[in-house]
């Protein structure tokens, strides 16, 4: 066998390398870091699903102690990009060949006036500990105005259908258009036509820790160091440096 086939693990049986270490108890994850000088946040989200916010007072949190800072989205959006803010970031290259029309918003760090997804963050809390960004949370006067919500992806393309974003004008994020031939001519011209209407679940990456991330600037290099659990480190870093305004 040559060095390249030995280098070419397709078809092949990958053996995994970290089952000893997991299986001991020895997995590092973001819970187990101990950064010095670190503060804590924990994050206030929309138990609705589209929803104005009418009303976000922190006077109440601010007043507890231990509570150090705490962001809505106002303070935030003039100072860092959305998420995912960039057209070469939201479009892989093979479908920005085919020419797409493409109106999928970035996602805010925090919501300012409409929140759109149950769990959308509305505010952050710094605090001492985590235990106090959580009390802090229960203290935040914070109101909605709900608005309709869809649920049904073919019923968000009625012309009537509620908006999943206001500032929109309906709910199209992305049209693309690829085929050749006759499509309806080849199913016409068949010798059997079957057709079915199939739905699956989301698939999401389940990690063993829950979501989780630490930052911490290096104070000689001035370097932003990142923990996250995630499987895709290149993204996460190539969307974080984007939102705020950090070279690679």
């Amino acid at each position: 066998m040559s060095d390249e086939a030995e280098l070419n693990w397709i078809g092949q049986s990958v053996p995994r390398v970290e089952d000893e270490r997991l299986l001991r108890g020895e997995g590092r994850f973001v819970d187990d870091l101990d950064l010095p000088g670190v503060a804590e946040i924990a994050f206030v989200r929309s138990p609705h699903a589209h929803a104005k916010i009418t009303a976000l007072d922190f006077t109440a949190a601010l007043e507890l102690p231990g509570v150090l800072k705490i962001y809505g989205g106002a303070d935030v959006v003039q100072r860092i990009k959305p998420l995912v803010n960039s057209e070469e970031l939201r479009v892989p290259p093979g479908i920005a060949d085919l020419d797409p029309v493409v109106k999928i918003q970035p996602a805010p760090i925090l919501a300012v006036d409409e929140v759109n997804y149950v769990g959308q963050p509305i505010a952050m809390v710094v605090a001492e500990s985590r235990y106090l960004a959580e009390d802090a949370i229960e203290l935040i006067d914070l109101d909605f105005e709900v608005l309709p919500a869809i649920l049904d992806p073919e019923e968000a393309l009625e012309p009537d259908s509620p908006l999943a974003l206001l500032s929109e004008e309906d709910n199209i994020g992305v049209h693309v258009k690829h085929g050749t031939g006759d499509a309806d001519a080849a199913a016409a011209a068949a010798f059997a036509v079957v057709e079915e209407t199939f739905c699956t679940q989301r698939y999401v990456c389940a990690p063993i820790e829950t979501r989780a991330m630490a930052a911490r600037q290096d104070p000689f290099s001035d370097a932003l160091m990142i923990w996250s659990t995630t499987q895709t480190p290149h993204r996460v870093r190539d969307h974080v440096a984007e939102s705020l305004g950090l070279p690679v």
